[in-house]
């Protein structure tokens, strides 16, 4: 794996958690408001349903994809404090910072370059310097 490959893991991670929150947004659209739904507890602490299974099925799509993006969302976490953590072992402070705008806080090169008052070339050339500065972790060179 790249440094580039391996850097990008992050904004991957960031997209496949906004598609799953797209979709349980659409879930939640579909179920408009659920009417048979008794939400007081019963036995061992199912809710009791009084209504459509189709709606029921969806509710429980629903709480799913909810434990779902919450795994994700770990997931994306440890990966972003691995990638930070490597990027801070780069030495120098304008390959560092290119390195956080665009891994860290998924900057546009144009936002990139304002930030850090340089041209979009000035950024493009810091960001394949400070590639080739990142050392990628051991468990992902071989991917």
């Amino acid at each position: 794996m790249t440094a580039k490959q391996y850097l990008k893991q992050g904004y991957r991670l960031k997209e496949l958690i906004q598609t799953h929150r797209d979709e349980l947004a659409q879930l939640r659209s579909m179920l408009g408001s659920v009417h048979g739904v008794s939400y007081d507890k019963v036995g061992g602490g199912t809710a009791k349903w009084n209504g459509d299974t189709a709606e029921y099925n969806l509710v429980i799509k629903c709480v799913d994809l909810e434990a779902q993006i919450r795994q994700e969302i770990d997931s994306m976490v440890a990966m972003m404090q691995e990638i930070h953590t490597t990027i801070e072992r780069v030495r120098n402070n304008d390959e560092r910072l290119v390195l956080r705008c665009k891994y860290i806080l998924f900057l546009s090169w144009e936002e990139t370059a304002q930030r850090m008052n340089y041209s979009d070339t000035q950024v493009r050339r810091l960001h394949g310097s400070a590639l080739r500065s990142v050392a990628v972790p051991d468990k992902y060179k071989d991917k």
